[in-house]
């Protein structure tokens, strides 16, 4: 079965304007699909029948532009060159139906993405992990290619939100100059030398 993951533009329109990025600075967004499986979204056994459940196209993709619009809509722009970037890899995904019990057909979708904010110099400056999950009941059968992709692209957008969530303010944070600390001025003490304020008689 092939998959077609997306996400919700609901999720994207989450961020006010300027709640990211103030100024409309640049934010360079990568993503990778790193999950060992490739393109699997799963596989699932009933009875004498698998069901090989395959993205359609990479899920990466998806979430790499999710994460782009959430941005925008929070007032950054984004590209390839910027003093922030944002690094999220897909470390395991799956979206399949599971094997039918004795009233209903359930499916579920799991993920798990690692993500790490640079600097422009490349030092890591936040890193952590996102995991999102989600089910839905698909009747009498089991999840045909629209149920699975509906759960993949809930999984998805719920990633884009928590890890936009979780990177907004460590991002207007990297983008907002830092106050510079004057250089401290230290006094050193005079030393007074003997007799130098007495007055020197002229000679006779």
């Amino acid at each position: 079965m092939r998959v077609t993951p997306g996400f919700s533009p609901d999720v994207a329109g989450a961020q006010s304007r300027g709640s990211i990025c103030p100024h409309g600075e640049v934010v360079a967004v990568t993503a990778a699909n790193r999950a060992p499986d490739g393109d699997s979204a799963g596989t699932t056994k009933a009875g004498i029948h698998t069901f090989n459940y395959r993205f359609r196209t990479d899920p990466a993709l998806a979430l790499k532009s999710g994460i782009e619009e959430a941005l925008r809509r929070g007032g950054c722009r984004t590209g390839t060159t910027a003093a922030t970037n944002l690094h999220v890899a897909i470390q395991q995904i799956e979206a399949r139906g599971l094997e039918c019990g004795f009233a209903s057909c359930e499916g579920k979708a799991e993920s798990l993405l690692e993500a790490k904010l640079l600097d422009g110099a490349g030092h890591a400056v936040l890193e952590d992990t996102v995991t999102s999950s989600t089910t839905l009941d698909c009747g009498l059968v089991i999840c045909n290619e629209k149920e699975a992709s509906e759960m993949a692209s809930e999984v998805l957008s719920q990633a884009i939100s928590r890890t936009v969530d979780k990177f907004a303010k460590a991002i207007t944070k990297q983008l907002t100059p830092q106050p510079s600390t004057p250089a401290s001025t230290t006094s050193q003490p005079t030393e007074e030398v003997p007799g130098a304020s007495e007055a020197v008689a002229p000679p006779s």
